[in-house]
């Protein structure tokens, strides 16, 4: 098990996608297991799922552009309760 550094439960399924592709690479274009683990550790993506953290509160900023994405924001509300 790695921990997803990207919040939401929908970066799961988007996260195996992209080790299935990863792993599907072969010579010069391989990348290394630990690269890959490092990514999904490690990976950042402003303005999505991004809390802000303040001495005046949090605020969560997402750019939420389509109907699958109000809908992954809506999820993760959910979930986060």
């Amino acid at each position: 098990a790695i921990p997803l550094a990207l919040a939401g439960r929908h970066q799961i399924p988007n996260a195996a996608v992209a080790v299935r592709l990863l792993l599907a690479l072969d010579g010069p274009l391989a990348v290394p297991r630990e690269a890959v683990v490092t990514g999904l550790r490690d990976a950042r993506w402003p303005a999505r799922l991004e809390w802000l953290r303040a001495e005046a509160g949090d605020l969560l900023i997402d750019a939420a552009h389509n109907p699958a994405g109000a809908a992954a924001l809506a999820s993760y509300l959910r979930d986060a309760g």
